[in-house]
């Protein structure tokens, strides 16, 4: 993939499934400072599996930890601070999520990089498994805006079917099928700290919401 392909994915307009509301999503790229010094980097960088392309030897760029802005978190790496945030709220507010968890989300999910591949081969901010991505219509993994549509949207889908947080927050990274084999969130090491680490956080950040039962997180799987 040439570097200009990438260019185009994060400067040209950015493709989006068809609305009913809305024709396009009002984008800031300008807000994005530093974005030019992302393509400067991924010019530089080397291509991975699948065409994946990953920033070798170079310090992340990471915005200072800030207040919440419009009601998501400010913590962005690759200098997208504006252009992330204008996708997450416009898809929490149109699938009627929490614009706050979707950035926690994607925060634990990628850190906000674009083209994190996950070794099970999770792609992009919300990292999508191909499957996921495939039953949700996603046509390109890679693109932030049809990434972030597709993540907000699975985890919409979630929230409506088990109507908890944290058991939509476990769906989200075990499968809804483990969530209703037992009952609740698995006890899973990895999905036990996926969702105490992302409703810990939440909780910091919001006035409780859904208040969690502690024995739900099964503590002899705590660090």
């Amino acid at each position: 993939m040439a570097v200009c392909s990438i260019q185009y994915a994060l400067l040209a307009e950015i493709r989006q499934p068809p609305r009913p509301d809305a024709d396009r999503v009002a984008i800031d790229l300008e807000a994005a400072d530093g974005l030019s010094l992302l393509v400067d980097l991924i010019a530089d960088s080397r291509v991975g599996l699948h065409g994946a392309f990953h920033i070798e030897d170079v310090e992340p760029i990471e915005a200072p930890r800030l207040d919440m802005v419009d009601g998501v978190s400010s913590t962005m790496i690759f200098a997208q601070d504006e252009y992330l945030q204008e996708l997450i709220r416009y898809y929490s507010d149109y699938y009627q999520v929490d614009p706050v968890l979707i950035g926690l989300i994607m925060e634990q999910e990628s850190g906000y990089d674009p083209f994190a591949l996950s070794p099970a081969g999770a792609m992009g901010l919300m990292q999508l498994m191909p499957d996921t991505a495939w039953m949700l219509g996603v046509e390109d993994p890679w693109n932030p805006e049809e990434n972030i549509e597709g993540g907000v949207r699975y985890f919409a889908q979630q929230m409506d079917r088990f109507g908890r947080i944290e058991y939509a927050l476990a769906a989200y990274n075990a499968g809804p099928g483990a969530v209703e084999k037992w009952g609740g969130v698995p006890p899973y090491p990895e999905t036990v700290e996926y969702v105490n680490s992302i409703m810990g956080r939440y909780m910091a950040e919001k006035e409780p919401v859904d208040p969690v039962d502690e024995e739900v997180y099964y503590d002899e799987y705590r660090d």
